[in-house]
């Protein structure tokens, strides 16, 4: 792509060639004079749409978009329910987001979850409950997976912690746990794109 001053070069040589021949013009030709200073300033404005117009086709294209950032978010109802901080993100972070969002085509497969969240750079490990045996009276033992019933539309998601709430005396409640885990983006992207009548478990780990 051309340079500022190759493209300001441009238009003072079509300006200057507008103007008459002749000794009375040669001020035209002399650096530092009034009159080049005129046609530096009469090729800053046209100079400055080339440029945009050229900046303009990496604006279209989400990977290399910047002025029109906004714009792409909006389209896409960016930032969502599942982006944490949206504030903090940088240009090229919310770049890849809107990527994202756009590529993704859906999935009910493990590697459809792990290509999911993979994109926020967060590895996970996804269990099919189905893949476990069902729970039989008699040849389960305590600490077996319930997999019978609606638990064969179940999986469990083995995620890193993001935070941890630690239960405190006079201010918990009865019945709160004395320790919770979570990882609030993870469960917000696999809730968002999982079938409807699939259950997500989380298992989030340090």
């Amino acid at each position: 792509m051309a340079s500022t001053l190759n493209i300001l070069e441009k238009y003072r040589k079509i300006i200057k060639d507008l103007f008459p021949r002749g000794a009375a013009w040669k001020l035209k030709n002399e650096e530092g004079s009034s009159f080049r200073k005129l046609l530096d300033s009469l090729g800053y404005e046209p100079c400055r749409v080339d440029e945009a117009a050229l900046a303009f086709i990496d604006d279209v294209f989400p990977d290399t978009t910047t002025d029109l950032l906004t714009d792409w978010e909006r389209l896409l109802n960016l930032p969502d329910e599942c982006e944490q901080n949206p504030e903090n993100l940088s240009i090229q972070e919310r770049r890849d987001r809107i990527i994202q969002v756009l590529t993704t085509q859906g999935g009910q497969n493990i590697d459809f979850y792990k290509r999911l969240v993979a994109s926020f750079g967060i590895d996970i490990d996804v269990i099919d409950v189905a893949d476990q045996p069902p729970f039989r009276a008699g040849q389960g033992r305590a600490g077996d997976r319930l997999t019978n019933g609606n638990w064969r539309y179940a999986f469990i998601v083995s995620a890193p912690i993001a935070s941890a709430t630690v239960f405190r005396a006079g201010l918990g409640r009865a019945g709160d746990p004395l320790r919770s885990f979570s990882n609030p983006t993870i469960e917000c992207l696999i809730n968002k794109h999982k079938p409807a009548h699939t259950i997500a478990l989380f298992s989030f780990t340090p």
